[in-house]
């Protein structure tokens, strides 16, 4: 989220997401990016990929100051091998 606008940090675009509201659902992002990852470094390097497209402008306090914020969301789906 960055100057009230939503954006996909692992798909980069200039053109912002749009936000629905449903009543079934709440809110939510359509065309937000879904990815299907088999271990755990597949995670962390899509986090540090993410974080690389986060906008970011240094201040007098932080070099590296983000005006951001992001959120990463992780939903785990767990099955008995037997």
């Amino acid at each position: 989220v960055y100057n009230e606008n939503v954006y996909d940090l692992l798909k980069p675009s200039s053109t912002p997401l749009q936000l629905r509201d449903y009543p079934q659902y709440g809110v939510t992002v359509a065309g937000l990016s879904i990815h299907n990852i088999k271990i755990a470094q597949e995670l962390l390097d899509m986090l540090e990929f993410g974080n690389q497209n986060r906008t970011q402008h240094p201040t007098d306090a932080n070099a590296e100051s983000s005006r951001s914020h992001a959120v990463f969301q992780v939903y785990v789906t767990m099955r008995c091998k037997t």
